[in-house]
């Protein structure tokens, strides 16, 4: 049981080994502000997703009310 604790913390130490050296690289070469600003999906899911929801609501309507 001590062994796979000790395992499991040596993992973890490692992860975070890895998490700080991405940090200290993402100090050393930060991202243009294009890259930041650039939005993450393409257009054509937010419209879909925008089509979803007022295909929703328009069923709602007619639905007969008791």
């Amino acid at each position: 049981m001590i062994e796979f604790l000790q395992e499991q913390a040596q993992d973890l130490t490692s992860e975070l080994e890895d998490a700080y050296a991405y940090i200290e690289y993402l100090q050393e070469h930060p991202m243009p502000p294009d890259v930041l600003n650039k939005p993450v999906g393409n257009e054509e899911d937010q419209e879909e997703i925008e089509g979803a929801s007022d295909h929703d609501s328009e069923h709602e309507d007619s639905e007969p009310e008791t």
